[in-house]
């Protein structure tokens, strides 16, 4: 079923829900999805969508001026004004644009497109988007370049195979100085699984150095170390392992 959902609806789901709003154990799919008065009622599907394997290159040229190398899900499953709502989203995570609070419709890119169209259809060169985000606008050169350069990370959680419970918050995306060393990076994914909804009673177990090769199409560990973020090749994806408090105590 997961593997199905992932190919049809390109989603990375969580848990699945009957009528009744119950969560459907993954083992019993086959029976229940059979079986009268199933069969003939929906289900909702909970999780996150597919993102891309490479990242994008926001560039917001207004001041102070900010680079930003995101995931974002696949072109033809994302509008404008669906970028321009994680834009937003990202610039509350920024100190240089934390305190301008602007809304998706004071967001300019993508220009000569509306916010209905998939971003598919726009002519984004080598995946960098401008982003403008004032009235006087300033490019930014390589004489004047920007003021810092984030990076955001999507942490993938899963549970220990003898967790008894599941978290199906979905963490979403957390920005990071690109020069910030990796154990640091980890600190900061840990801090944000703790300060989670719902992540009361859990405990991280193991932490793993996922990274996705585009040139290769596979994926591969990397080791800690010293390394910054920025000096990562090819796109991270750490895996955050979790299990009950009590269990991992005994």
């Amino acid at each position: 079923m997961k593997i199905e959902v992932a190919d049809e609806m390109e989603i990375d789901m969580h848990t699945i829900r009957d009528m009744f709003g119950d969560i459907v154990v993954p083992a019993h799919w086959h029976w229940v999805n059979q079986e009268i008065p199933y069969m003939y009622s929906p289900f909702v599907v909970e999780g996150s969508p597919i993102l891309s394997r490479t990242k994008y290159h926001l560039r917001f040229v207004s001041p102070p001026g900010v680079d930003l190398y995101t995931q974002l899900p696949r072109p033809r499953n994302i509008t404008v004004g669906q970028v321009k709502g994680l834009v937003a989203e990202f610039m509350r995570q920024m100190p240089e644009y934390a305190r301008q609070q602007k809304a998706k419709h004071e967001i300019v890119m993508c220009v000569g497109n509306s916010d209905s169209e998939r971003l598919t259809d726009c002519n984004v060169l080598d995946r960098t988007i401008e982003v403008e985000t004032s009235d006087q606008r300033r490019i930014i050169t390589p004489a004047s370049p920007p003021a810092k350069t984030y990076i955001a990370v999507t942490a993938d959680w899963k549970s220990a195979k003898h967790c008894r419970r599941r978290i199906t918050y979905n963490p979403g995306m957390t920005l990071v100085g690109a020069s910030t060393p990796l154990p640091m990076v980890r600190k900061i994914l840990e801090d944000a699984f703790h300060q989670a909804p719902k992540s009361t009673g859990f405990v991280v177990t193991s932490f793993i150095w996922r990274c996705w090769s585009v040139e290769n199409n596979s994926s591969y560990v990397i080791q800690e170390g010293s390394t910054t973020l920025d000096a990562v090749q090819g796109t991270l994806c750490p895996i955050i392992y979790y299990n009950d408090r009590e269990v991992s105590l005994r």
